[in-house]
């Protein structure tokens, strides 16, 4: 099924890079058999290797909202999760397709990840961005269309580095969508 040119079996990460010897690894990570991944790491920072086909490289010296920014213009894929060069996804044998299938089976609804620290999943008052006010609950590793980014105006170019994520999650409420989590 297609939407728009692309498949709504399909994510891309976007990767705002400063570390190309961590690429190899998070390539090797990102897989799936069940859906088509494309990785876009963007960054100052070429690596020295070949890239597989799935793999692009956007050479940039923007900061990371930027970087997201521009990694979502050149995404192919119906799916968008912002990752970094420097993490991955745990879960079941293949995390990435039950990301998309949890997508396509609640369409009104938006994907939100556990997270984890140093081999802890965090509790939902470490997800706050005020302690023990469960109402700042900010979720981590959204999965979004390029349709839900554009609704709210994109990435905030303001931010150099963190709350990008945040920000772009509070005007996402706005929109009245609603978070799902789901556990892999």
């Amino acid at each position: 099924f297609n939407l728009n040119g692309s498949t709504i079996f399909s994510s891309s990460i976007i990767i705002p890079s400063i570390k190309p010897y961590l690429w190899e690894a998070v390539i090797n990570h990102y897989k799936s058999n069940t859906v088509y991944v494309e990785i876009i790491f963007i960054g100052p920072k070429e690596c020295n290797f070949p890239l597989p086909e799935r793999v692009k490289f956007i050479k940039t010296d923007f900061k990371v909202a930027q970087c997201i920014e521009i990694g979502m213009q050149h995404a192919t894929s119906f799916y968008l999760l912002q990752a970094a060069d420097d993490t991955t996804i745990e879960g079941s044998s293949d995390p990435l397709g039950d990301i998309v299938r949890a997508s396509n089976s609640f369409p009104d609804k938006i994907i939100g990840l556990g997270i984890a620290f140093n081999g802890r999943k965090l509790t939902n008052n470490q997800n706050c961005l005020v302690s023990n006010h469960p109402e700042t609950n900010i979720p981590f590793c959204l999965v979004l269309t390029k349709d839900i980014i554009s609704q709210v105006g994109g990435y905030n170019a303001n931010y150099i580095a963190s709350y990008v994520d945040v920000d772009l999650y509070l005007r996402i409420l706005k929109l009245r969508l609603y978070l799902r989590r789901t556990r892999l």
